[in-house]
């Protein structure tokens, strides 16, 4: 299948390493995700003449871009492919429906606990190893090592048991349980079996290696050779089981960024790779022209910006060894935000090799905008000029746009983005806290959104909402008010919420689908609602933070505080004992009653 001339170039510069494709169309969405061990080749295949499936061909003639993220392995690749196919929702990808994720293996939190397999730790007590890929090596070794250690596996209250004397089960009489139920092994030494278990899934496999060897070497002088070479594969099998997965490898206490960049002769390319609970969810870029004679103070004028106002800072940040006066960055950040946040440079261990990969991904995004640039300076042009040519006007060179975003009235937000000759300018974006209150209203919200930005001055040639002739008529209203002019046009969608065309007050301005207007408007648009959509999310998910410790009687401001910089987020809150809370400076045991105690009502509501 042929591809133009972008698409032909592109595909010669992918590298031939493991990671994650993004297939984009030409409204920007994301239409399918894929995993390779080698980008390069894999890719390619969607546009070899030797491709009949009519769903790859169908899919291969709506792809306008592709954008990929290099990993250190196909493991990392398929646990982000994972995530990014659950946050984008393609069209051409298998959605599982039920939802389901990677499993993990769970050590449960009683007098004797038990290893179990899990696909949720929402809301769940005890220790986490995973997530594992393989769910069928994952099982096997879970029941092996389990069945080794003689670890229990039913539902058994064991305290009930031993006091009215019951008597063991099968398993126990078979050689695969110790039968705590049954008081034939003590609570320590049951503990230290427990305690192998959960070394064995942090990687020393030393205990269940040993036991599979034997069983290879018996098999072996038994002439048992199918035997001998399963459990051959099984200890080859061992070493790939806890391959280090970048991606999922953190503690799950803390939200976390890892923030580095690279360069060539023009440009800085940061990259912030976000980890939450553990996992790679999302990876940003961000362009910056070398103004700077050093690239520290441009490194250090990012953290500024990106994290003031930010109601989403995480309490570790992770950054390149960079000669700036971090400790003045860090203190001014947690004074802003209520919370000690930590700001270092990591030199070895696991998360100095996700500096490195956000390096890498660094380098490469350098390598695309040099194609998307030689690319976009032919079509931006042109929609210049047919944005012009449809509007009436001449000379636009900075365009603003407004969106407004919010659940059913709540909590609404308003944001701003810049282009400037077609270009994005994220420094120039901006998140506005809606303030007015009483009933849910768009025009109103809009209004307000644009007279405070009116307040500051400096204009632009354009104004582009998202929205329809409501939200055209009532910006026209309050500008005219204000005596400025300034031309403003709405960007409305049809019934499938995709873009359209552009409307002023009183008609419909329709763009043709295979103009470079058309690509423009889309990335315009999808731009200032993907900006608007991820402010409101950030500010709710705080939001619902603070109402939740507000409603616990004894919970005020300082402890409230006290709590989530101790346990990291209020999941961690939830899942707490009472002896865990009260050991947090400034909580008591009656407090951390309190605290269970509401959790546990709102479980049974």
């Amino acid at each position: 299948m042929k591809c133009n001339e972008y698409l032909e170039n592109l595909l010669k510069n992918i590298p031939d390493k493991p990671g994650v494709y993004l297939m984009k169309n030409i409204s920007g969405e994301v239409i399918y995700v894929g995993k390779a061990i080698s980008l390069r080749k894999r890719v390619r295949q969607y546009f070899s003449n030797n491709v009949k499936d009519p769903k790859v061909l169908a899919m291969a003639s709506n792809i306008d871009d592709i954008e990929y993220i290099v990993t250190n392995n196909e493991m990392e690749a398929l646990m982000l492919e994972n995530n990014l196919i659950k946050q984008n929702k393609p069209f051409y990808n298998i959605l599982l429906r039920d939802d389901k994720s990677f499993p993990y293996v769970k050590i449960t939190r009683e007098d004797y606990p038990k290893a179990v397999k899990t696909r949720n730790k929402l809301n769940q007590e005890g220790i986490f190893f995973g997530p594992y890929t393989d769910v069928m090596m994952m099982n096997r070794y879970l029941r092996d090592i389990c069945e080794l250690l003689q670890l229990r596996d039913c539902n058994r209250n064991i305290l009930r048991s031993i006091k009215n004397n019951e008597r063991p089960c099968l398993n126990y009489h078979i050689g695969i349980c110790s039968a705590p139920c049954a008081d034939k092994i003590t609570k320590e030494e049951y503990g230290e079996r427990v305690a192998q278990v959960a070394d064995f899934f942090r990687g020393n496999h030393s205990i269940l290696k040993n036991s599979y060897l034997q069983k290879m070497q018996l098999a072996i002088q038994e002439l048992r050779f199918e035997d001998a070479a399963e459990y051959r594969d099984l200890i080859k099998h061992l070493q790939i089981l806890n391959e280090k997965q970048n991606v999922s490898i953190l503690k799950y206490s803390n939200n976390q960024h890892f923030i580095s960049f690279d360069h060539d002769e023009q440009r800085i390319v940061v990259t912030v790779l976000i980890y939450e609970k553990g996992n790679l969810v999302a990876r940003e870029f961000y362009n910056f022209d070398r103004h700077f004679s050093q690239n520290d103070e441009i490194v250090a004028s990012f953290l500024m910006q990106y994290y003031t106002d930010n109601p989403d800072v995480p309490k570790e940040i992770y950054v390149e060894d960079i000669s700036v006066n971090i400790g003045a960055i860090q203190e001014s950040l947690s004074q802003e935000n209520g919370f000690k946040i930590n700001i270092t440079c990591p030199k070895i261990g696991k998360k100095r090799d996700i500096l490195d990969l956000a390096k890498k991904n660094s380098a490469e995004q350098i390598r695309l905008i040099e194609l998307k640039a030689s690319r976009k300076d032919g079509y931006v042009k042109f929609a210049m000029e047919e944005l012009e040519k449809l509007t009436g006007l001449s000379s636009i060179t900075t365009i603003e746009s407004y969106d407004i975003s919010n659940i059913s009235g709540a909590d609404s937000v308003g944001v701003k983005v810049v282009f400037r000759n077609g270009e994005k300018s994220p420094s120039d974006y901006r998140k506005y806290r809606i303030r007015h209150e009483g009933k849910p209203d768009d025009y109103a919200s809009t209004a307000e959104v644009i007279e405070r930005r009116l307040a500051k001055g400096d204009f632009p040639d354009l104004i582009l909402l998202d929205g329809g002739k409501g939200h055209v008529s009532t910006v026209k209203r309050l500008l005219a008010a204000h005596c400025i002019n300034i031309p403003v046009f709405g960007m409305y969608k049809n019934d499938r919420h995709q873009t359209e065309g552009l409307c002023d007050e009183h008609q419909l301005l329709e763009v043709g689908k295979n103009t470079k207007l058309f690509r423009l408007l889309c990335e315009i648009q999808n731009e200032v609602h993907r900006f608007a959509i991820n402010y409101h999310r950030k500010s709710r998910e705080k939001a619902m933070i603070r109402s939740e410790l507000d409603q616990i009687a004894g919970i005020g401001e300082k402890r409230k505080l006290t709590l989530l910089k101790a346990f990291g987020g209020i999941e961690r809150i939830k899942s707490a004992t009472v002896e865990e809370l009260a050991q947090v400076d400034g909580m008591n045991r009656s407090a951390a009653a309190a605290v269970v105690d509401y959790f546990y009502a709102k479980k049974e509501e």
